[in-house]
Parts: C-alpha cells; sequence; structure tokens
C-alpha cells in the first residue's frame, strides 16, 4: 500500500473525519435538525460533554459547522454552502451504489 503524499494528507483528513461514526452522527442530527446549541447535540446523541464538545472541534476545524456565539453557548450548524451540496452528492452516490451493492458485499 502506497503511503500518504503531503498533499493527500488535506483529503485523507477530510474522509477521517467524516468517516468517524460519531463525527457523522453529529453532521446528521444537524442536518435533520438545524442548527442546534452544543449541549442540545450532546443530549441528542447521549454523549458526554467533553467527547461532544471534542469532535464539534474537528467537524469545526475542517469547515464541515460553522458556530455562532449566543450568550454563554455555542449553536453549530451544518456549513450549507459546501456541506449540503457534499451530502446531496453522497445521498445519490448511496442510492445508485450502495444501498444494494455495498451493503451485501460488506456482509459476504
Amino acid at each position: 500500500m502506497r503511503h500518504a503524499e503531503p498533499h493527500d494528507r488535506p483529503a485523507q483528513f477530510f474522509f477521517q473525519t467524516l468517516g468517524n461514526s460519531v463525527r457523522w452522527g453529529i453532521v446528521q442530527l444537524l442536518r435533520r435538525r438545524g442548527p442546534q446549541p452544543a449541549h442540545a447535540i450532546c443530549r441528542a446523541l447521549r454523549m458526554e460533554q467533553s467527547r461532544c464538545s471534542h469532535n464539534l472541534r474537528r467537524l469545526e476545524r475542517c469547515g464541515f459547522l460553522t458556530a455562532r456565539r449566543n450568550g454563554r453557548e455555542r449553536v453549530y450548524a451544518l456549513n450549507v454552502r459546501t456541506v449540503g451540496p457534499l451530502l446531496t452528492l453522497v445521498d445519490r452516490h448511496v442510492h445508485a451504489f450502495c444501498a444494494r451493492v455495498c451493503v451485501r458485499r460488506a456482509k459476504s
């Protein structure tokens, strides 16, 4: 297996960020419910605050989320400019290929 070249690392970081089940859950929650304060995300996903914050920070750092202050709390939202269209493409790909083929192959 070839090692990642330096110019490949941002893309690798991108996919590792989304490939984490906790972060994927956060993205899907915000996609369904819209902007949420951090405490609501933690509660909805039944996650302790420190673990939730760590994952929110990673998603924000990679540009998947935006955050704004609302008093003492931070409200997180999906980056609708880039992540919204990306998730639409993912949905199309999953529907066309993975819903039937990938799941069947994973079970084998």
